[in-house]
């Protein structure tokens, strides 16, 4: 989970009343660089993502249509494991850091001294479950082979190297705060 910009509302007529129209949908998608927004994983390559009610319209109708209550989640993290539990412990990556309250070692995601909003964001969505674990670790391990070729190249082909390290840490990137703090214990950022 990182820190997310939410865009203003491309088409604020159409939120009034299809709070999933297809261009606000997209500034959502975009705006979680088309990860999900809880677990940073890539949705488009195997479903078409949800735009997600943070606080439920289920238990906060008037906040159904309001941009600054929408994001853009997987079905896994929006419908089988959040579906329509809210709590105000959990964390909005629009509108704080997830880093102040989630820190990752290895694969595996942790509340920064068991903090309330880190564990029940972790709780709430699952975000050590097996299936996530998994696909870290395949990424991570990726990101060592990196690292492991930058140690081993001379000198003067470790630029390019750490470049490329650097880019796959990027917010962009699947799985970014894993890769990030990765990176970070190896000394390389």
């Amino acid at each position: 989970m990182i820190k997310l910009t939410r865009p203003a509302c491309p088409n604020p007529t159409a939120l009034r009343s299809n709070y999933k129209h297809p261009e606000n949908k997209k500034a959502l998608q975009e705006s979680s660089f088309n990860k999900c927004m809880y677990c940073e994983s890539r949705i488009e390559h195997i479903d078409y993502g949800d735009v997600e009610h943070i606080k439920p319209k289920t238990s906060f109708p008037d906040l159904e249509f309001d941009w600054d209550n929408l994001g853009y989640a997987c079905p896994k993290c929006n419908r089988e494991y959040k579906n329509d539990q809210y709590d105000e412990k959990l964390i909005n990556p629009y509108q704080e850091d997830p880093e102040q309250f989630l820190h990752a070692l290895n694969s595996i995601i942790f509340s920064i001294n068991t903090n309330d909003k880190g564990e029940k964001t972790l709780d709430l969505v699952k975000l050590n479950r097996p299936s996530l674990l998994e696909r870290r670790t395949e990424r991570l391990d990726k990101i060592r082979l990196l690292i492991r070729l930058y140690l081993l190249v001379p000198i003067d082909e470790k630029d390019a190297i750490k470049e490329q390290i650097l880019i796959e840490s990027s917010k962009e990137k699947e799985y970014s705060l894993c890769v990030t703090s990765l990176i970070k214990s190896e000394g390389l950022i």
